[in-house]
């Protein structure tokens, strides 16, 4: 009974024992897994605020922060060179508007680019100030600006532009604009004007410049003749057209032709015809006249369409031999010529183009070429007659007592043409036709073209020299390239006179007798002095020829004899004479930019002048960008009310309105943009040379989201490189020291590898000026690459590791790369942001971004960075398959995961090697499953083994099967650095996931620990514990 007694007493202490014993653990692991363990994670720390706002924005700029900080660089240390971006000149009229917003910010994201790539840029910002917008604002309502003094129009004028300028000016600066604002330039400013004389007169020195009375473009509205670079095609325009015959002498047949400007025919002189065209004679149902007309046979089917309803016959098949044949002009009764011309097409019309050279600029060529042909002829005869059109356009009446009738209203002067001036029997048909015609770009009202003494820049001698020197130069983009060659090819001479007051005059006197213009060395060099010493141009409208001339060397003149030139020169000579005040003598812009609608303005403009006087092209390269449209497409205008200021956007102003006219929406994000968002969303939409429609909706949703995706970026990598210092990790990517570099984690690895293919494809997106698509791979990268894909699996190591671990510094010094690198190609895009980043930047003496990253051991591991990436390629489909099955089964930091490869796959060896390097067999355990290890950082998962399957049999565990079965069929890596997708028919890979039977660590939340009765905490966790608490 004893021994009984003593062994259950023995018993019952030990089952009290272990009773005991389970308690205390069961209560401590209660309490331990209540504890907070926040504290002993490495959880990121800063100040950096989380939103975007314009009210940061201006804290820096009070700071006076300068964007040439961020890389701490002089001008005198720069070692690129000089990179020269020539502003184009805006309008000095009005206020700044969205297309200001897009053409100065396009220019000065690519100024900081070049300022960060070392280049010293001297960006000196100009303004065009003459012209007739200003002139006329200048000009009292209802006054005539013939009658006032041409001096207080001037002065008027001037002010108003400089007002412009001053308030363009302050817009400009709260863009956050890098610039040589001590060193603009204005086409007002007597020093500009000078250089521009200069040119004006080496021009007319080399016979480039010549005076001649010519048809050209001429606006009623404001009475002035015109260049084809300020004519706006309105495209629907309503003319009366109507179809003529004219009877051909000797002959049974009338010649047919069809005319938009029936006035012009009181003005004809010939009637053109296509030598390689045939002609017919027809007949059409109802026309009285017995006469059969003269049409060319390539027009028929035109023909047709126009007299719908009416039967057309041929009654002669061919007429040949008619170009010495001769016509009867039914209002005049002379007889005139048929001339061959290739002016005539079979796009429209007859075949026949009736010829008025006083009125078209063709006609007038063709006609020279026919007089030039003929013996003793005086082509003087061309332009010998009164012009029949004044210059407030209206047709003079022949034989009606000096009485006229507007052209363009209504179109009186054709219909009183057609209706009083030619024979009924010579009207066929006659008909209201819209089409394309050219309107006074400032007006806005219809123009003609009419004979007058001009001023002409010849681009006869020009041309092919023009054409060549365009062949040397980039565009951006290549394909407007055939449309600026065509404008070239048919540019007629450029018209530089103007018949307005404010402006630079054109310095010459007239013969009063011989109307002969004089100017030679002795009075330019005179009156270039005078203008020096009085400070001003006006002194050409105060004072006489002789109070000009007084001091001339050259005693042969006449001065009183003489009268000068009212004639003021083209602005568009001025604007493109624009590149003597920031160039040197042969010097040559790197970058022109502007918008479209310069392909046949200042981009012409600058480069004609150019080679008149150089020989070259003033630019190396040219990028053209769109207009900026309303959300709905249309031209943005006070009329419409459509008008969006582009600081409304900054402030937010715009916003708010937009949320009053559609207050049932909610925004997710409110608030303003900042000059941030405005420059994200230019470069985003606007470097192209397609139109950009203005969203505020796009603003509001997009812009702003990104902007503030990006700050919490940052704003978690600055809080982790407080605690982290590039000089004692710098070894970690050492150029010289590949071990250590083959040394860090695989995923680590893969990032920095994508870093250095972003910087690439940044580079080139720099390069060749491809805004929009860096936007979207800054944006890829950031939320993909970086956020989607690599913080989200680093965390853990990042969270719970030790902060001295080889493991948390290799992820450390890739934040610090990702951060230098993005950065640098972020920072002319968005200066703000970066800036900021700044402030809170912990190393004091080193630069925020830098141009040197990991290059040079990038492309000395290239080889092996590539079978990197294709080996990632491969693990990211696993999780990509894996992913797409969990999304609505499970979660998978609690599964197992075995990867079973077929054993009779052609490339079994390359996948079994890409399981070996991101999990080594020496680390796998006993069961053939590991916890910590590059494979399951990527996968996510809570353990994983991988094996190779012979004849459908697993070489681990069956227990394997009796998980989820997923099927992998897709490319693989391959050693010789390509994929191979191969041509078996089974799948690749089959991916085994199971619930695992570990527990769950309380404090880094994954499945790690083996056995709960042992210890709450994984190994890794229990000596970071240990290391927190010593």
């Amino acid at each position: 009974m004893f021994t009984y007694h003593t062994e259950s007493s023995i018993i019952i202490r030990l089952l009290f024992r272990i009773i005991r014993i389970n308690h205390r653990r069961f209560v401590l692991s209660s309490q331990c897994l209540n504890k907070s363990y926040t504290q002993t994670l490495n959880l990121p720390q800063s100040n950096f605020p989380m939103k975007h706002s314009r009210k940061l924005e201006l804290n820096l700029e009070q700071q006076n922060v300068k964007f040439e900080d961020l890389f701490g660089i002089s001008s005198q240390q720069r070692k690129c060179g000089k990179f020269l971006l020539h502003d184009g000149p805006p309008y000095a009229n009005g206020d700044a508007h969205f297309g200001h917003a897009i053409n100065r910010i396009l220019k000065d994201i690519i100024n900081k680019r070049k300022l960060l790539e070392n280049f010293y840029v001297d960006f000196r910002p100009g303004w065009d100030c003459h012209g007739l917008p200003i002139e006329l604002k200048a000009i009292p309502n209802n006054s005539d600006s013939r009658r006032l003094n041409p001096l207080e129009i001037r002065d008027r004028a001037r002010r108003l532009a400089f007002n412009a300028i001053d308030r363009q000016r302050q817009a400009f600066n709260q863009w956050f604009l890098s610039a040589n604002w001590s060193g603009i330039y204005r086409t007002m400013d007597l020093e500009y004007s000078i250089r521009e004389l200069h040119a004006f007169y080496d021009m007319y020195r080399k016979g480039l410049i010549f005076r001649d009375r010519m048809p050209v473009y001429w606006s009623p509205s404001t009475r002035t003749a015109l260049a084809e670079a300020e004519l706006q095609y309105q495209t629907d325009h309503l003319s009366r057209a109507a179809f003529i015959r004219y009877p051909v002498v000797d002959q049974h047949y009338d010649a047919l032709i069809w005319t938009t400007t029936p006035w012009t025919l009181l003005a004809n002189e010939a009637i053109a015809f296509g030598e390689r065209m045939n002609y017919c004679l027809i007949r059409i149902d109802g026309d009285n006249n017995q006469r059969p007309l003269l049409i060319a046979r390539e027009n028929l089917v035109t023909i047709q369409e126009m007299f719908k309803d009416c039967r057309i016959q041929i009654v002669q098949e061919s007429i040949s031999e008619f170009q010495n044949f001769r016509y009867q002009d039914p209002i005049n009764g002379q007889c005139k010529s048929f001339l061959p011309s290739t002016l005539v097409t079979s796009s429209k019309g007859t075949g026949l183009i009736h010829i008025a050279p006083n009125h078209g600029q063709e006609d007038f060529k063709l006609m020279r070429q026919f007089f030039c042909k003929q013996p003793n002829s005086d082509n003087n005869h061309l332009m010998s007659k009164e012009s029949i059109v004044d210059d407030d356009g209206r047709l003079r009446l022949p034989n009606n007592g000096g009485q006229s009738i507007s052209i363009i209203d209504d179109n009186q002067a054709s219909k009183y043409v057609l209706q009083n001036l030619l024979p009924k029997e010579c009207v066929l048909y006659e008909h209201d036709y819209l089409h394309s015609y050219p309107y006074d770009w400032r007006s806005s009202k219809p123009v003609i073209i009419k004979p007058s003494d001009q001023w002409f820049l010849n681009m006869d001698e020009l041309r092919d020299k023009c054409l060549a020197a365009l062949s040397d130069v980039r565009l951006y983009p290549e394909l407007l390239r055939k449309e600026m060659i065509n404008q070239l090819s048919t540019r007629p001479n450029w018209c530089l006179s103007r018949q307005r007051k404010y402006g630079v005059p054109i310095p010459v006197f007239f013969d009063r007798k011989t109307t002969l213009p004089v100017l030679n060395d002795e009075i330019f060099q005179t009156l270039m002095k005078k203008f020096i010493q009085e400070g001003s141009l006006d002194i050409w409208w105060q004072q006489s020829p002789s109070e000009l001339l007084a001091e001339c060397p050259d005693r042969s003149l006449d001065l009183v004899n003489l009268e000068k030139s009212e004639d003021i020169l083209d602005i568009w000579f001025d604007s493109g004479c624009s590149w003597l005040a920031v160039l040197g003598p042969d010097e040559i812009a790197d970058l022109y930019l502007e918008g479209v609608d310069q392909i046949r303005g200042w981009f012409q403009s600058s480069l004609i002048t150019s080679v008149a006087l150089r020989g070259h092209a003033p630019y190396r390269s040219i990028i053209i960008h769109g207009f900026a449209l309303d959300r709905d497409g249309y031209k943005m205008s006070k009329s419409l009310g459509n008008v969006i200021n582009p600081m409304d956007i900054v402030n937010g102003n715009a916003f708010e309105s937009n949320q009053q006219q559609t207050p049932t929406k909610k925004r997710k994000n409110s608030g303003d943009c900042g000059v941030d968002g405005l420059r994200l969303w230019i470069a985003r939409n606007a470097c192209t040379h397609n139109d950009v429609h203005v969203d505020l909706k796009e603003f509001q949703d997009d812009i702003l989201t990104i902007l503030n995706r990006f700050r919490n970026t940052y704003r978690f990598i600055l809080g982790y490189l407080t605690k982290y210092s590039p000089s004692d990790h710098s070894f970690l990517i050492d150029y010289n020291n590949h071990h250590h570099h083959q040394s860090l984690p695989l995923i680590d690895q893969h990032l920095l590898y994508q870093t250095w293919i972003f910087d690439q494809k940044a580079r080139k997106c720099y390069n060749e000026y491809r805004l929009g698509d860096l936007i979207e791979m800054m944006i890829h990268f950031f939320n993909y690459e970086f956020s989607t894909f690599y913080l989200s699996r680093i965390k853990d190591r990042l969270y719970c590791d030790s902060t001295e671990s080889m493991d948390v510094r290799s992820i450390m010094t890739v934040l610090y790369y990702v951060y230098h690198t993005v950065g640098f190609h972020m920072a002319p895009i968005l200066p703000h942001l970066i800036i900021e980043c700044q402030q809170y930047w912990p190393f004091v003496h080193q630069a925020v971004i830098g141009n040197n990253n990991n290059n040079r051991m990038m492309k000395e591991n290239l080889e092996q960075s590539e079978l990197l990436l294709k080996q990632f390629q491969f693990i990211q489909s696993i999780i990509a398959c894996i992913n797409e099955w969990a999304t609505s089964k499970h979660r998978l930091i609690d599964l197992d995961c075995h990867l079973s490869i077929s054993a009779n796959h052609p490339n079994v060896r390359e996948m079994f090697a890409t399981f070996q390097r991101f999990q080594p067999e020496s680390s796998i355990n006993d069961d053939g499953m590991e916890c910590r290890s590059d494979l399951v950082e990527c996968l996510q998962v809570a353990r994983v083994s991988y094996g190779i399957d012979d004849n459908d049999k697993s070489t681990v565990n069956d227990q394997y099967y009796h998980g989820e079965c997923l099927e992998l069929r897709d490319k693989i890596p391959s050693s010789s650095n390509t994929a191979i997708e191969s041509n078996h028919n089974g799948c690749q890979l089959r991916i085994y996931l199971k619930q695992t039977k570990n527990h769950q660590c309380p404090r880094c939340r994954r499945f790690t620990v083996i056995n709960v009765h042992q210890n709450n905490l994984c190994l890794r966790c229990n000596f970071q514990m240990l290391h927190h608490h010593n």
